[in-house]
């Protein structure tokens, strides 16, 4: 996949299906950075490992 704003509709099932299983804990942790005196979290997403932030949730 391309960093392209577009989706391609192949992957709309695979997106859709992952978001679902990290929402709640993303919103939960979004509510709790904001309490901490943050106003715009930023949730970075990969595959692949990368080398910034705080793991929120691992592969599985």
């Amino acid at each position: 996949m391309v960093n392209d704003p577009e989706l391609d509709g192949k992957y709309l099932g695979t997106i859709s299906r992952d978001f679902i299983k990290v929402s709640d804990t993303l919103k939960e942790s979004a509510y709790q950075i904001k309490k901490a005196g943050f106003d715009y979290p930023i949730f970075a997403i990969s595959k692949d490992s990368i080398s910034i932030g705080q793991l929120l949730l691992g592969r599985n």
